[in-house]
């Protein structure tokens, strides 16, 4: 479901603007930097703390209180876009709610914040290795 929600997004994006999806400030920093300490570092903070820090507060906090006035539906989807305008990329907006929406269905679903933890620690870490790939070959 995530992953299909991230497509949408970013054709929903690519159809809007005509420009071609960027990558968070994060990953282009891993990108830019070669050291490994500084590589390691910013791999750690995307990997571990961001999404730790992010779905305590997005799933844990905000959704729950959402879902409580709102009901589940328009929770998520509320939810999940402030998810994607919280990260302050605006080509980003529309593919990270969609990701924002998926990660608060797999909390609903499976009643535990360490799921979407995991889900989010995964993808994040996708996109680090799928930077390193492009960029060092």
């Amino acid at each position: 479901v995530g992953t299909v929600l991230v497509f949408f997004g970013t054709m929903m994006t690519a159809a809007f603007t005509g420009e071609p999806e960027q990558t968070q400030t994060a990953l282009e920093l891993f990108g830019e930097h070669t050291e490994l300490e500084v590589r390691v570092a910013i791999a750690v903070a995307v990997v571990i703390f961001a999404p730790l820090f992010e779905e305590i507060l997005f799933r844990g906090f905000l959704y729950r209180n959402l879902r409580d006035l709102l009901g589940p539906v328009p929770a998520m989807a509320a939810s999940g876009l402030l998810f994607g305008l919280v990260h302050l990329e605006p080509e980003l907006v529309l593919p990270l709610s969609g990701l924002g929406f998926a990660l608060a269905l797999l909390y609903e679903r499976s009643g535990t914040l360490l799921a979407p933890i995991a889900v989010h620690a995964a993808w994040n870490l996708s996109q680090l290795v799928i930077l390193v790939i492009l960029v060092e070959g």
